[in-house]
């Protein structure tokens, strides 16, 4: 019964940065610890919450419940596109043009429509990690996206695979925990009492 808001806060913070209020933790910096942790991100969102939940809710409950839980899916799907654009790439440089399938119908619309939501969604991922961290930072984004759907596929497959194993046994899944690294200064208050003052200001207008 209690409301909720999506809400971006931050502090004034030296040098004329912004210090957001967020969750301030680094993700696992090795790949198989990556798999780890999506692994049982996915497993708990994806399949216990499911079970456990149920799809509760009006349709815009229910819209964002599919949203957080359709990561199995895209990993099904990112297999799928990468199949399907070698199997084009392999038409095309052996026989000089793309199938008919990929040239006629529908398909061409719906390839130009994803390729806009794509290229959107990796300009505003690339604004908010250089809002945030730099343009250094930023830059590197192309080449992580990649590896993370690597990543999210793999743990797709992990999660799905012990949540049936945990269905066909009756036995609850382990709790594979993760090592964290927290960044620098954690816990330590490096904002200036007027700058905090500021920010509770703006908060509560």
């Amino acid at each position: 019964g209690f409301k909720t808001d999506f809400s971006c806060r931050y502090l004034d913070a030296p040098a004329a940065n912004r210090d957001f209020i967020a969750t301030r933790e680094f993700f696992p910096d090795r790949v198989s610890t990556s798999i780890r942790q999506k692994t049982r991100w996915t497993a708990g969102i994806a399949f216990q919450g499911t079970k456990s939940l149920g799809w509760a809710g009006g349709p815009i409950d229910r819209y964002f419940l599919w949203r957080d839980r359709r990561g199995p899916l895209n990993g099904v799907l990112i297999l799928a596109s990468l199949v399907l654009l070698a199997t084009y790439l392999g038409h095309y440089f052996l026989l000089g043009e793309f199938p008919a399938a990929a040239r006629d119908g529908i398909f061409p619309y719906l390839l130009g429509a994803n390729s806009i939501q794509m290229s959107w969604r990796l300009l505003v991922r690339l604004h908010t990690t250089e809002r945030i961290y730099g343009w250094r930072f930023a830059l590197l984004m192309p080449l992580r996206w990649p590896l993370a759907n690597v990543i999210n596929t793999i743990a797709a497959w992990k999660a799905f695979r012990s949540y049936r194993a945990s269905v066909r046994s009756g036995q609850a899944m382990a709790w594979v925990k993760t090592q964290h690294r927290l960044p620098a200064g954690f816990g330590t208050s490096f904002v200036e009492e007027p700058a905090l003052a500021r920010a509770e200001e703006e908060a509560s207008a």
